[in-house]
């Protein structure tokens, strides 16, 4: 594994560990893993905006 596929695979694993907590029995629990699996989609699709524009970045230079 790349070391640029690692975080990657990192924040999708926390992801899906968030999302099951969703189903906690304790509502305190629902509502912080909730706000905590916001703010880390937010960062997983800022991480892959930035991916994606470095290798157009990349791409355009090689044309």
């Amino acid at each position: 594994m790349s070391k640029q596929t690692r975080p990657r695979y990192d924040a999708d694993f926390r992801s899906k560990a968030f999302a099951e907590l969703l189903n906690h029995d304790l509502l305190e629990v629902k509502e912080i893993a909730k706000a905590k699996l916001s703010i880390l989609n937010k960062s997983i699709r800022k991480n892959r905006e930035r991916e994606s524009n470095e290798y157009n970045q990349r791409e355009q230079r090689f044309e």
